[in-house]
């Protein structure tokens, strides 16, 4: 069976590990592991399924980049989520938000508007890839596909 290369995986825990142990997604190839609400996983008792999915992933990959991971938390200084992440990663830089329009000088963000109606090379892309359906009213089709599709 041949199998299809994806560039992004979303997706709870459970989820995850029951695409795995259906052979359906193979973790050897990750560059990123970001885990969202990490306080909220650790109290829902996912700690060790972070654990067994994190140590499926390789950490350098076989052309020597390292395994990068973001670890997201509304309770950053939460004990649990410093721990977990002192234990997965790499000496971890610890960003702190402070208040709603502050950022710490070793963020830098960049926003690129891309009008999706005018900018339309996204037509030729060979893959589709399924959404939510958040986008659904947007009316952008691709490939005369339905408009909750997009690439």
């Amino acid at each position: 069976m041949e199998h299809q290369k994806v560039d992004i995986v979303v997706g709870t825990p459970g989820r995850l590990e029951d695409l795995i142990s259906t052979g359906k997604l193979a973790l050897s190839s990750v560059r990123f592991f970001v885990l969202d609400e990490a306080d909220g996983l650790l109290s829902q008792g996912y700690g060790d399924l972070i654990n067994r999915l994190h140590g499926q992933i390789p950490k350098v990959t076989n052309d020597g980049k390292r395994l990068q991971m973001v670890v997201c938390s509304a309770t950053l200084h939460s004990f649990d989520v410093k721990k977990m992440a002192e234990r997965l990663m790499y000496f971890p830089t610890w960003i702190d938000l402070k208040g709603q329009d502050s950022v710490p000088e070793t963020v830098h963000h960049c926003v690129c508007m891309i009008d999706p109606q005018t900018d339309t090379r996204w037509k030729t892309f060979k893959t589709n890839i399924q959404t939510d359906g958040v986008h659904y009213e947007d009316n952008i089709q691709s490939h005369g596909s339905t408009p909750g599709m997009s690439l």
